[in-house]
């Protein structure tokens, strides 16, 4: 009777003694930082789970597979609670298939850092690379042999608990965004994507600086051309622009589940209305001054310097030019690059069949 009494004991402290080993755990997620179709940042989390022993972080291996399809070429964006102090730099493994965080701890028992049970610790950043915004993520925790991870003392085996992976679409990719000005003083954005995948449509949103408000131009969404991972070509005509005005142009994706992001905004100058020499500042002048003119289109530009008796003294200008405002400077020398004297002189412009001239006064 003494003898099955021991033995039941026995067992029974040996169950327990698997209870806390199983104890010994961490849980691992994905938490997305960035997915606009070019890059793909994920944070890796981790907890400890309620009712182990061990308490401080100390070497780790974190491994995890995803899509090679979509994504590519990992690598550490951000190193968060594991990289300085008994912690070496933390590491970012690309491995092909599959990409690992790593950890390594140089400290003693009771010098790592802790690990929470109740809420989830930042270990890194991972970016990747999207290849084709027509996949999703796939992110999914390797726990076979790969797996790793110690307490701080160094001998306390933690295996994997709970390992929350991540599989979400890669959003449309931009391959090229652009503004161009047409003679009538409109501007005319255009984009094209790299894919459609999980597109619903775009706005369009118009600023006059690159960090200031933003105004939406469309009154709903620009239809998306189909979810197809060819991509597709947009244009927009912005008729309330105003010539000679500089603006920012940014595209705004809504996604078929609702959610928007934008991509980095291009500038444009509004081409002017009409063609024109404008008057030279200053004037008189010395021992330089310079000479602003606007096109509304592009075409072949030659502004030229002459004597009051016809000669030609000098070419500012000959060549083409894009639609738009444009300052050319006369510094008072000749082709051959001398000084010409106190005088009066003209500044002639043609421009396809417009033609101006304007008086200038050099003051020695």
């Amino acid at each position: 009777m003494k003898k099955a009494i021991v033995i039941l004991a026995l067992l029974l402290l040996a169950t327990a003694g698997m209870s806390l080993f199983a104890a010994e755990q961490i849980d691992l997620r994905f938490v997305v930082v960035t997915n606009n179709g070019t890059n793909f940042d994920v944070k890796v989390q981790c907890r400890r789970v309620a009712g182990g022993t061990w308490d401080n972080m100390g070497d780790a291996n974190l491994p995890f597979y995803f899509n090679t399809s979509g994504l590519d070429d990992p690598a550490l964006q951000t190193a968060h609670g594991f990289n300085s102090g008994s912690y070496t730099a933390l590491t970012v493994q690309d491995n092909g298939s599959w990409a690992s965080v790593n950890i390594e701890y140089t400290g003693s028992d009771g010098g790592g850092t802790a690990v929470p049970t109740g809420s989830w610790t930042d270990v890194a950043t991972v970016r990747f690379n999207v290849l084709d915004a027509g996949q999703t993520s796939n992110l999914t925790w390797r726990t076979d042999g790969s797996f790793t991870c110690y307490d701080d003392n160094g001998t306390t085996n933690v295996s994997p608990g709970t390992t929350t992976g991540l599989d979400t679409s890669l959003p449309v990719a931009l391959k090229a965004l652009a503004a161009s000005g047409s003679a009538q003083g409109y501007v005319t954005v255009t984009w094209e994507t790299a894919s459609e995948a999980g597109a619903l449509g775009y706005n369009v949103w118009r600023s006059s600086g690159q960090n200031s408000s933003y105004t939406c131009l469309t009154n709903v969404p620009i239809p998306s051309m189909g979810q197809s991972s060819q991509g597709g070509l947009y244009e927009y005509t912005d008729r309330s622009a105003q010539p000679g005005i500089s603006y920012w142009y940014s595209i705004e994706r809504i996604s078929l589940d609702g959610e928007s992001s934008f991509f980095s905004p291009v500038q444009m100058t509004v081409p002017p209305a009409d063609f024109a020499l404008g008057n030279n500042y200053p004037n008189p002048f010395n021992p330089e001054t310079s000479i602003s003119y606007q096109l509304p289109e592009a075409c072949h530009v030659r502004i030229k310097v002459y004597s009051l008796l016809g000669r030609e003294i000098a070419t500012l200008v000959d060549s083409p030019m894009q639609a738009s405002e444009h300052t050319v400077t006369w510094d008072g020398t000749d082709a051959r690059g001398l000084t010409v004297s106190s005088g009066i002189y003209f500044i002639r412009m043609e421009a396809g069949a417009f033609t101006a001239m304007r008086k200038v006064t050099l003051m020695r």
